[in-house]
C-alpha cells in the first residue's frame, strides 16, 4: 500500500487526566497526541516494520482498527489513571492489552470527548476507522454540478446507460458488443454512467489506487446518521461545505452531496431500480436506473 500521510480531524484534544502509559502513547510521555495518532494510521495502512509499531497495543505487530478507535479517544479523553500498557514504541514481553486499552473503556471523567472517526489521509482520501473502509474524497457541495472537476460532489450519474447500436442496457462498455460504446447522458455532461466513473478513476489511478468501487448498500449506509441533519456522520461532511470549498488537501473540506446517493445494489425485486441513499434525511429507497443521482466511490475491506 503506498505512504500516505493522514491528518485527524480533531477539533479538540482534551487534557490527559493523568501521565501513566496507554494505547497511543508512543512515546511514554501519559498523551496520545496527533504525530502519535498519524503514525498509528500509517502502520495500520502499510504495515509494521521490523522496529517498534506505533499504536500496536498489544504486541501483536498489526495496528487494527479497534486499536486505532481506542488511540483516538485516548487523544480526545486522555489516559486514564492508573492504565498499565506499553507503549508500542518500548520493546515488550507480554504482548496482552489491559483492560484499559479496550475500544470500550470509559473515557476519563474530566472530559466529555467526541469520537473521532475520519481520518484525512492528505490524498483525497477518507479513511473510516470504524470499518476500515477509505473513501473518495468529494469537495464544492454548493449544489451545482462541475464536468470539469470529478470530485464534485453535486455531480450525478445514472445507474446504467444503453448501448450505441442495440440500445440494450449497460453499465459500460463491457455489457455491449465490441464495436459498440455504452453511452449515457447525466447532469455535467461527462456521458458516464456510475461504474464508467468508477473504471475512469481506476484508469487514472485515483489516489494511487485502482480498485475503487461502487460502494454496496450496507457501505453506503454506514456513512448515515440519523441523529445529525442532514443525516451524513459529519466525518464525511464538513459545516464549511459550499462553492469555496475545493482546496482537496484541506481537511475541513470533506463533502456529501445534500441529496440521493447511488449504491452498486440492484433492487432484486423490480428490474430497472436499484438502492440509493438520501443524505438529507437518511432515507433509503429505490430509483429508476436511468436516473441521474450523486456517487461517492469506496475501496479497501
Amino acid at each position: 500500500m503506498k505512504s500516505t500521510l493522514p491528518l485527524l480531524l480533531l477539533a479538540t484534544l482534551v487534557t490527559p487526566a493523568a501521565s501513566a502509559q496507554c494505547c497511543g502513547d508512543c512515546s511514554g510521555d501519559g498523551m496520545v497526541s496527533i504525530n502519535e495518532l498519524i503514525r498509528a494510521v500509517g502502520n495500520a495502512q502499510q504495515g509494521c516494520d521490523s522496529g517498534p509499531c506505533c499504536g500496536d497495543c498489544d504486541g501483536d505487530r498489526e495496528v487494527t482498527i479497534n486499536e486505532l478507535v481506542t488511540a483516538v479517544n485516548r487523544a480526545l479523553g486522555g489516559c486514564p489513571a492508573g492504565a498499565t500498557a506499553t507503549p508500542s514504541d518500548t520493546p515488550t514481553t507480554t504482548g496482552t492489552a489491559t483492560p484499559s486499552d479496550t475500544p470500550t473503556a470509559t473515557p476519563s471523567a474530566t472530559s466529555t470527548p467526541t469520537p473521532v472517526r475520519a481520518v484525512d489521509n492528505g490524498d483525497g482520501t477518507v479513511t473510516d476507522l470504524s470499518t476500515g473502509l477509505i473513501w473518495e474524497k468529494k469537495v464544492g457541495g454548493d449544489g451545482v454540478p462541475d464536468g470539469s472537476n470529478p470530485r464534485d460532489a453535486d455531480n450525478r450519474y445514472p445507474w446504467h446507460g444503453r448501448c450505441r447500436n442495440s440500445q440494450s442496457f449497460c453499465r459500460d462498455a463491457t455489457e455491449c458488443d465490441p464495436d459498440e460504446a455504452c453511452q449515457a447522458g447525466d447532469q455535467q455532461g461527462t456521458r458516464l454512467t456510475i461504474f464508467m466513473f468508477r473504471q475512469q478513476q481506476n484508469d487514472a489511478a485515483y489516489a494511487g489506487y485502482d480498485d475503487w468501487r461502487v460502494p454496496n448498500l450496507d457501505e453506503l449506509r454506514s456513512l448515515r446518521d440519523l441523529d445529525e441533519q442532514p443525516a451524513i456522520d459529519p466525518g464525511f461532511h464538513a459545516p464549511g461545505c459550499s462553492t469555496g470549498c475545493l482546496d482537496l488537501s484541506d481537511p475541513d473540506c470533506n463533502c456529501t452531496g445534500i441529496g440521493p446517493h447511488w449504491t452498486a445494489t440492484a433492487e432484486g425485486a423490480e428490474p430497472g431500480r436499484a438502492w440509493r441513499i438520501d443524505f438529507d434525511n437518511g432515507a433509503v429507497v429505490s430509483s429508476n436506473r436511468g436516473d441521474d443521482l450523486r456517487v461517492r466511490l469506496v475501496r479497501g475491506p
